[in-house]
C-alpha cells in the first residue's frame, strides 16, 4: 500500500469534484460553500494567498468545515508553509469526516516530513485504532509507527558531523548545490539556480559554475560558458574522474526525446563541446536525469521513470563506451533492481571512484523524512547489498539530494535544505564521513603522454588492469593535451599498460597495500618511444617464479600485449633480452636470463608468432640499470628490441 492514495481520492474530490452545490461537502451552510468554491477558482488559477482568505472566510461561516481545513493543508505544502500545512490538518481532525482515515494519514506523513516524529507516531496510533476493521489501514499504520521508531533512533544516536562552509568564492548568492569533484579535489563544479528578471518578473534557471582549489582556498565560482550553460535548465552533472568527461541533465531541448535527458560534453583546448545527446536506450520519451559516471569510464547511473522499474523513479545502470574522437556508444542499459529500488523515489545516485559503493537519495527506504541519502555496496559476486542510512544530522528531516564523496572516503561535498533554512540561499558544505559509510578509500594516477623524441603529446589508449584477479578494471585514453588521470582503488596490485599505433606500448606496476601508499597519488611521465630499428622498452609486468624461468600466471597480461603488438605489426623483428640482478655467479646468472628470455619466447609462439621473427639473449648482470646497488631488483627485468621493421 503506497501511502493508501492520499492525493487520488483527497485532491479529485475535495479540489476538483465538488461545485458549491455538491452533496459531499460536509457543511450545509451556502456562505460556506459559496467562498469554498471561490476559493477553489483561485486556487487554479495559482491566486493562493486569496483562495487561503476565503476558505478562512469558508471557516468562519462553519468551524466543522473539515473540507476547507483540507484545501487550506494543500495549499500550504504546495508553499512549502509546513507547520500551517499541519495546524489546518490538525483542525479537520474530526472522526465524524468521511475522509478522516486520509486526514490522519496526511497529517501523519506532514508531522514525520518536519521531524516531529513522537508526534507523528501516536498520529499513526490513532490510525491503527481507527481503522482496526481494514486489514491493509491496519498494516499501514504499524509500518508507519515502525518507520517513526527508526528515526527516533537515528536521532537518539547521532553521527560525527562538523559541516564546513566551502565560503564565499566558491558559494554564490543564489542556491548552491549537486557538487562534483575531480578525483584529484582540485575543480568542483556545481548546479546554480540563478535568479534573474525578465518584464519585472524574477524567473530561476539552473546553470553551470566552476571553481578550482588555489593555495588560498577555492576561486571564485565562475559559470560556465556557452554551449554547456543556455537559456534553458542545465544541472544535476556527472564529471568524469580526470575532470575531462561531463555528463548532465537538461530539460525542454529541442534535440531531447522526452521532458528531460542526459547530455554529455567534452573537455577540449577550445572549451567544453556542443553537448551531444546519445539517444536511445539512454534517453527515452520518459523522464532521465541525475547522471553518474563510474570511474573505469564504462558504467553511467542514472535515474528514470521509465516503464519496468520498481517505483516512481528509479535508479538504472548504462553500460557503455567513450572513443577518443569523442563519441559514445550505450551498450546495455538496465535497473539496478529491487534490493536499491523502492515503490517510491530513488534519485541523485554517486557511484564512488572505487566503483563499489554507491550513494543515493531515496524516500522509499527508511529514513527521517523526505528524501535521505542513503549506501550500499557491491559484494563479492557484484551484487548490491541492502542499502544503510547514512545517518543523522548529515540527514534530515528535509530533502537531502546530490551526494558525493572525495577519492579518498573520508569528506563528502552536498547541500542540505537544513543548512539553508527558510532563505533562499543553499552553499556547498564539506563534511568529515564516519569511517563506518566510508567507501574504499582510492588515490589516482596522473601525468602526462608524450613522444619520447620530441616530447608532444598524444592521445592514447590506457589500460589498468588489477594484477591478482587479472581483471581490467579501467579503460580509457589521454587528452588531446596528453594528459591522464586514473583512479587506483586500494588494497591492489595494479599492471598499466599504455599503447599508441606507431609507438612502443609502456608498462608499469603499482602496489596499493600500505596506508602510505593511498595517501598521497601517483605522479608519472610517460613517454611512449616511436616503433623504429633499435628501439627498446622494458617490460615491467613480466614475472618470475623465485629463483626459476617459470612464468607467474600476473605476466599473462602482459605477454598477450605483447603478441597483440606482433601481430599487428607483422614485420618487425625483435630480440628478447633477459636480465639478472647480481645475486650468484655470472655463469648462472647468464643461463637463468637466457631460460627467462626462452620462456616469454616460448608463449609467444604458442599464441601465434612466428620464432623467426624473434630472438633471445640472456644478458645476466652485464648490463644493470643500478651498478652500485647488485642487489636492487630493478636489475632484474626483461627487455624488448626492435632489430628490424
Amino acid at each position: 500500500m503506497n501511502r493508501l492514495g492520499v492525493y487520488i481520492i483527497i485532491v479529485i474530490c475535495v479540489l476538483s469534484g465538488f461545485d458549491s452545490s455538491a452533496q459531499l461537502l460536509s457543511t450545509s451552510k451556502k456562505s460556506a460553500r459559496k467562498a469554498y468554491a471561490e476559493a477553489r477558482d483561485k486556487y487554479f488559477t495559482h491566486q493562493y494567498d486569496e483562495a487561503i482568505d476565503l476558505l478562512d472566510k469558508a471557516i468562519q461561516k462553519d468551524k466543522a468545515f473539515s473540507e476547507a481545513y483540507w484545501f487550506k493543508a494543500t495549499i500550504y505544502e504546495i508553499n512549502r508553509q509546513y507547520d500551517q500545512q499541519i495546524n489546518a490538518l490538525k483542525a479537520a481532525d474530526d472522526p465524524d469526516y468521511y475522509f478522516y482515515d486520509q486526514t490522519l494519514i496526511k497529517l501523519g506523513e506532514a508531522l514525520f516530513n518536519e521531524g516531529k516524529y513522537s508526534e507523528a507516531k501516536g498520529v499513526y496510533a490513532k490510525l491503527e485504532q481507527y481503522g482496526k476493521r481494514n486489514a491493509n489501514l491496519v498494516h499501514f499504520a504499524k509500518y508507519k509507527q515502525k518507520q517513526c521508531d527508526f528515526a527516533l533512533n537515528l536521532v537518539a544516536h547521532p553521527v560525527p558531523f562538523q559541516p564546513e562552509n566551502l565560503g564565499k568564492n566558491l558559494n554564490t548568492p543564489y542556491d548552491d548545490y549537486w557538487p562534483v569533484i575531480s578525483a584529484d579535489e582540485n575543480r568542483l563544479i556545481t548546479t546554480v539556480l540563478v535568479e534573474t528578471k525578465k518584464g519585472g518578473a524574477t524567473e530561476y534557471q539552473e546553470d553551470f559554475y566552476e571553481s578550482y582549489r588555489t593555495d588560498s582556498g577555492w576561486s571564485k565560482s565562475e559559470p560556465l560558458a556557452p554551449p554547456l550553460n543556455s537559456p534553458n535548465n542545465e544541472g544535476a552533472q556527472s564529471l568524469s574522474p580526470d575532470g575531462e568527461i561531463l555528463f548532465f541533465s537538461a530539460c525542454n531541448r529541442a534535440e531531447g526525446s522526452g521532458k528531460c535527458d542526459i547530455f554529455i560534453s567534452f573537455h577540449t583546448s577550445k572549451g567544453w563541446s556542443d553537448p551531444i545527446n546519445p539517444g536511445s536506450p539512454l534517453n527515452t520519451a520518459y523522464w532521465e536525469a541525475h547522471p553518474s559516471m563510474s570511474s573505469n569510464g564504462h558504467t553511467l547511473y542514472f535515474c528514470s521513470n521509465r516503464p519496468g522499474g520498481y517505483g516512481k523513479r528509479d535508479i538504472w545502470i548504462a553500460e557503455l563506451e567513450i572513443t577518443p574522437n569523442g563519441s559514445l556508444k550505450i551498450l546495455e542499459v538496465k535497473n539496478a533492481g529491487p534490493v536499491i529500488n523502492t515503490e517510491e523515489d530513488e534519485v541523485s545516485p554517486y557511484i564512488h571512484f572505487d566503483d563499489q559503493t554507491l550513494y543515493f537519495s531515496s524516500d522509499g527506504h527508511m529514513g527521517l523524512g523526505r528524501h535521505d541519502i542513503f549506501m550500499s555496496r557491491k559484494d563479492s559476486a557484484g551484487e548490491w547489498q541492502e542499502p544503510e542510512n547514512i545517518g543523522y544530522p548529515i540527514n534530515t528531516h528535509r530533502d537531502e539530494i546530490g551526494f558525493t564523496v572525495n577519492a579518498l572516503g573520508a569528506k563528502a561535498y552536498y547541500a542540505s535544505e537544513a543548512f539553508a533554512g527558510d532563505r533562499k540561499d543553499k552553499d556547498i558544505f564539506a563534511i568529515p564521513l564516519p569511517h563506518e559509510i566510508q567507501p574504499i578509500p582510492v588515490t589516482y594516477l596522473k601525468g602526462n603522454i608524450f613522444n619520447a623524441e620530441n616530447q608532444n603529446p598524444l592521445v592514447a589508449d590506457f589500460e589498468l588492469t588489477d594484477l591478482e584477479e587479472a581483471k581490467q578494471v579501467s579503460k580509457a585514453h589521454s587528452a588531446e593535451n596528453g594528459t591522464f588521470l586514473l583512479c587506483l582503488p586500494a588494497g591492489r596490485d595494479y599492471a598499466l599498460n599504455v599503447s599508441k599505433d606507431g609507438y612502443m606500448f609502456y608498462s608499469d606496476r603499482f602496489t596499493l597495500r600500505e596506508q602510505d601508499d593511498i595517501t598521497r597519488p601517483v605522479i608519472k611521465n610517460i613517454p611512449l618511444q616511436p616503433m623504429k630499428a633499435g628501439t627498446t622498452i622494458e617490460l615491467k609486468n613480466i614475472y618470475f617464479e623465485f629463483d626459476s624461468y617459470a612464468l607467474k600466471k600476473e605476466s599473462y597480461i602482459e605477454l598477450n600485449k605483447l603478441v597483440a603488438l606482433l601481430k599487428n605489426n607483422p614485420t618487425i623483428r625483435v630480440e628478447i633480452g633477459g636480465h639478472t640482478d647480481g645475486k650468484g655467479t655470472n655463469e648462472y646468472n647468464k643461463e637463468l636470463s637466457q631460460n627467462r628470455a626462452e620462456s616469454v619466447k616460448n608463449y609467444l609462439v604458442e599464441n601465434g608468432i612466428d620464432p623467426d621473427r624473434m630472438e633471445t639473449k640472456g644478458y645476466g648482470f652485464t648490463q644493470p640499470l643500478d651498478a652500485d646497488d647488485p642487489y636492487n631488483g630493478v636489475n632484474r627485468r626483461t627487455e624488448l628490441k626492435i632489430i628490424s621493421m
